[in-house]
């Protein structure tokens, strides 16, 4: 796993189009589809992966100076379930309009980090103990799970998640 300012900075870019192609293609019925988890909805996933970067920036403020982000999983789905309660009508390009100033505020964050803070980390929940670096490497397959969650629900799956 690269841990290099520039290959995290592309990798996160590249899920960030992927992701966003996604959400700004559904429409109404869409966003009323169950996931192929019952306790989530399209819209409940896709407004999730609307705010997947302001939570990297969070918890990865945290790690770049050497605290955990670390809480009981019943906690954290809470704080979910309650950041996203503001969504239960929005449409998709409302979404994307999230996504996209969020994606911007962790660029803008992304462009501030220094050697020594990629090498700081802490435990993060439902991860472990990592550098900034290895956290930030690894979110953008949380973000695309849930993407490939919102395709399936389509019946969109890529041949990659078809594979699976």
């Amino acid at each position: 796993m690269t841990t290099d300012i520039a290959s995290i900075r592309d990798a996160l870019e590249a899920t960030y189009r992927e992701n966003r192609a996604l959400i700004a293609a559904l429409d109404d019925a869409d966003l009323e589809r169950r996931t192929p988890n019952p306790k989530w909805r399209v819209r409940q996933l896709a407004a999730h992966i609307a705010e997947d970067d302001a939570g990297t920036v969070y918890v990865g403020r945290l790690l770049a100076k050497g605290k955990n982000a670390k809480a009981p999983d019943v906690l954290i789905n809470l704080v979910n379930w309650w950041g996203l309660r503001k969504y239960q009508k929005a449409r998709a390009a409302e979404l994307v309009a999230v996504m996209d100033a969020k994606h911007g505020e962790l660029l803008a964050w992304l462009k501030t980090l220094t050697p020594a803070e990629l090498a700081r980390g802490g435990a993060v929940s439902q991860v472990g103990q990592v550098t900034l670096g290895e956290f930030l490497a690894r979110s953008p397959a949380h973000s695309r799970e849930h993407g490939a969650d919102i395709r399936a629900a389509l019946g969109r799956l890529t041949g990659l998640e078809m594979a699976r």
